[in-house]
């Protein structure tokens, strides 16, 4: 019974959960399915956020830039400067780990303690000032538009339709999700996810046998910054443009929101965290123009009854990948 309830447990859920997630496409409608796909999303953007505050410690308040700066750099590339989409996807990656080693620099060397909450919040308020402003690159309020077409991943065999709601699309985000679930889980379970695991548990001691922490930090802030990147760009893939809201404080705030409620530590807990709420969320709309005083009200609830978040609730461990 307890071998049950533990690893056999989540293996069968998890089995269960990708052949229901394979299936659930033909049998719902255009705009469920684009939810789901957004969902997933965010359950891979929240993921992300957890190799850095999770596992590394790293309470940061910024991450919805390197979400959102992926998306402005590849849609800059291919309707500024004619790049081919793929190309661009790159290039768009690119920028968004630059940016989360230029966060992740600054962010260490201030001689201020716990200044990376501060840094980072200067950071997230200078690049939506630059968006907000600068219309004539990033199209101020109105963002960047995604020019109707096709992604070719592999030239004369598969090419995917970006039609919003579209099955390709679906199906694309799901199996992204999955590599880098497996891709994050085979890190934090490495030598490099122990000495984040270690900086998590006390820094000065991590220090003090011999790691260059902020070295560590960064190379978190890069990780982070580059699975952050991939959902940013599938996010653009699903809505056909980038704009503000990409890149605001407000869904770096809801990613903490998502990990915490989720269980910080577990790599799945913030995927179920921010796929429930952006499902909830979405039903609460329908109902009331009052649904974000009922997600308060819900955060709420789940911080008193799940101190730690729903998985590390239900498996009793903290800070386990599974």
């Amino acid at each position: 019974m307890k071998a049950l309830s533990g690893a056999y447990f989540w293996r069968l859920f998890g089995g269960a959960t990708i052949v229901a997630l394979m299936l659930i496409p033909w049998v719902l409608g255009v705009y469920p399915k684009y939810l789901l796909t957004i969902a997933m999303i965010f359950g891979l953007f929240a993921m992300s956020y957890d190799i850095l505050l999770g596992y590394t410690g790293l309470l940061s308040v910024c991450h919805a830039t390197l979400f959102g700066i992926s998306g402005y750099g590849m849609l800059l590339g291919v309707t500024k400067f004619g790049i081919p989409l793929g190309v661009a996807m790159l290039f768009g990656i690119a920028l968004s780990i630059g940016v989360a080693v230029l966060i992740g620099f600054f962010s260490t060397r201030s001689p201020v303690k716990g200044s990376l909450v501060i840094m980072t919040i200067i950071f997230s308020l200078i690049f939506s000032l630059i968006a907000l402003s600068w219309t004539s690159v990033t199209g101020g309020e109105n963002g960047l538009t995604l020019p109707d077409g096709q992604l070719t991943l592999v030239p004369g065999l598969l090419v995917l339709s970006l039609a919003p709601g579209s099955a390709s699309l679906y199906y694309l985000v799901l199996i992204v999700l999955l590599v880098s679930y497996l891709l994050c889980r085979r890190i934090v379970a490495s030598p490099l996810g122990m000495i984040f695991q270690a900086m998590k548990d006390n820094k000065d001691r991590a220090k003090a046998i011999g790691y260059n922490t902020d070295y560590y930090a960064i190379v978190s802030s890069m990780i982070a910054g580059f699975f952050a990147s991939v959902a940013g760009i599938l996010y653009v893939f699903v809505n056909g443009f980038v704009g503000l809201d990409a890149l605001h404080i407000t869904l770096s705030v809801e990613v903490i929101i998502w990990s915490l409620m989720g269980g910080l530590g577990t790599l799945i807990g913030p995927i179920i965290g921010a796929g429930l709420m952006t499902i909830l969320t979405d039903l609460l709309k329908m109902l009331t123009r009052q649904y974000l005083i009922l997600v308060g009200i819900i955060f709420i609830l789940v911080v008193i009854f799940f101190r730690r978040g729903i998985v590390n609730f239900i498996i009793g461990k903290k800070g386990e990948a599974i």
